[in-house]
């Protein structure tokens, strides 16, 4: 798991340091920043696949000139302290560009496990690496792809392997309903819902009926869905549903539905995610559906054999009913600069909100009348 993550000078984190619980909610109010974060670890996990910078921050829709919070110092300095295997690891990174005009570079990269620094890189030198106790260097790797994206060690295999599984996600209904492509021969989540379940029926066919009765139980009108092959369009999801007789596209399906579908077909398959981040968790979700998807993430991150962590992002004080206040991450935005807070971090903080629990005012009041928030900024 992701334990700990400081960032410095990327669009609004000026400067940030904070915690990840294994399940955690970073609660804040829109344009807070907290959407910020979260592309920043997409980035990571794109680039540990092996995308080149460009290609990266393109699937992002991100220019390289706007990605600095000071474009006077165009220098992002990302640092991750990670829990994998047991094993406490400490992965680097620095961007740099020299001017405007240039190509974003790695300028920088560094790995440590358990305190013993594995790969380092530095400004185009060649990489330096420990392999079965003994020092090598290689050839400098292309300075716009990570080190770790390349290299072919086992130590070096397991931490890309974390950071390639790692999704982040805003299942948009728009996306999972569209057509999917049947030749796409991926089992990890596709934001086309079509892709990711008709590899699940072909490849792996228990998984793809237990999702059916996880959606038969979520979804009190469900009945089944399938994935049909529509000629020169793709892969399409076909719903039926009780008591009617005829089966309706993905299109005409309720968004609401979509997203849960999408959530929860994430968790499943391998390889399993090594994290899922799903940004304003709440869109097109009722509360009760809400609460049930809620479960469903929250029981796998406490399953010790199928464990992943899970960060959600929200502005709705109703989530805060089903978290504690150890899996808050508050989030606000002060003169254009975001601050992330681990409230129980701080006693006093942690201290007034279990007391204030203890008397019935509920982490959603508190949200909702602007405590939390000046709890913080004064």
């Amino acid at each position: 798991m992701i334990q700990k993550i400081s960032v410095n000078n990327y669009k609004s984190l000026k400067n940030i340091d904070v915690e990840l619980p294994q399940y955690s909610i970073i609660i804040g109010h829109n344009g807070a920043g907290k959407t910020n974060l979260l592309t920043l670890i997409k980035l990571v996990s794109l680039l540990a696949k092996g995308k080149q910078i460009n290609d990266a921050l393109k699937n992002l829709n991100l220019w390289s000139n706007e990605i600095f919070f000071d474009q006077s110092k165009p220098v992002i300095e990302i640092n991750l302290e990670l829990l994998i295997k047991t094993n406490p690891v400490v992965y680097s990174v620095t961007l740099s560009k020299v001017d405007a005009n240039s190509d974003l570079k790695i300028t920088k990269e560094l790995l440590k496990i358990s305190g013993q620094e594995i790969l380092h890189r530095e400004n185009g030198s060649p990489v330096t690496i420990l392999e079965n106790g003994k020092s090598t260097t290689t050839s400098p790797i292309v300075n716009n792809q990570l080190a770790i994206s390349v290299i072919t060690i086992k130590e070096i295999i397991e931490i890309k392997d974390y950071l390639s599984s790692i999704i982040v996600e805003p299942f948009d209904p728009s996306i999972l309903k569209s057509y999917g492509n049947p030749d796409k021969e991926s089992n990890t989540l596709n934001s086309v819902l079509a892709e990711k379940l008709y590899f699940l029926k072909n490849k792996e066919p228990e998984t793809f009926n237990e999702l059916q009765y996880i959606f038969k139980k979520m979804i009190p009108t469900f009945e089944s869905v399938d994935v049909e092959m529509y000629p020169n369009e793709g892969l399409l999801l076909m719903f039926k549903e009780k008591n009617l007789k005829n089966v309706y596209r993905s299109f005409s399906a309720s968004n609401g539905n979509l997203r849960a579908m999408g959530i929860i077909s994430a968790l499943y398959g391998k390889p399993k995610l090594s994290s899922i981040f799903i940004d304003e968790i709440e869109n097109s979700l009722h509360p009760s559906r809400i609460k049930t998807v809620m479960s469903s993430l929250q029981y796998v991150a406490s399953d010790e054999k199928n464990k992943i962590q899970v960060v959600l992002t929200t502005h709705n004080p109703i989530l805060l009913d089903y978290v504690t206040v150890e899996q808050i991450i508050y989030c606000y935005n002060k003169d254009g600069i975001t601050y992330l807070i681990n409230p129980y971090k701080n006693k006093r903080v942690k201290t007034y909100l279990q007391q204030s629990l203890e008397k019935g005012v509920s982490l959603k009041d508190m949200f909702s009348t602007g405590l939390l928030e000046e709890m913080f900024t004064t």
